[in-house]
């Protein structure tokens, strides 16, 4: 059976959740079998649902959002000690946050293998607060779970 018609047939649980303005965020659990976990990012113009190793990612999404960046030296680039977070993966398919080394306002949800983009979702400007904000709530609901 097909992957995506096996995800659709799960029985899940709402974990945690949170949203600003336009943006949602939630982590569910499977409520039989074996543990699984997925996130949905839903926004004004994407609904993404993937699953996540654990809950524990959502901590480090917001500390990769809340990380600054800084100019590279002798360049009008910026960057941080980390460009992009593992956020988890869509059957075979890897999903990273990255932060566009072009623009500081700027981050990417990528889907598909590393050699090769199959889908980019840009964040740019007031979008990145509120969707931090969003993940913020929802490793608030996870500490409040015991979850973190």
């Amino acid at each position: 059976m097909h992957d995506a018609i096996v995800e659709k047939e799960l029985a899940l649980g709402l974990v945690a959740n949170g949203s600003a303005g336009p943006w949602d965020v939630s982590v569910d659990e499977t409520t039989e079998g074996a543990s699984r976990w997925f996130l949905q990012l839903d926004g004004p113009a994407v609904s993404l649902f993937f699953e996540i190793d654990s809950p524990s990612i959502i901590d480090r999404v917001v500390h990769f959002l809340e990380q600054p960046s800084v100019p590279r030296a002798g360049t009008s680039d910026s960057t941080t000690g980390e460009e992009q977070v593992s956020v988890g993966h869509f059957g075979p398919y890897a999903v990273l946050l990255v932060r566009d080394n072009e623009y500081a306002d700027r981050y990417f949800f990528i889907i598909g293998p590393s050699a090769n983009t199959t889908i980019r979702i840009g964040l740019v400007g007031e979008d990145i607060g509120l969707v931090m904000k969003a993940f913020r709530q929802v490793r608030e609901d996870l500490q409040d779970s015991g979850l973190l």
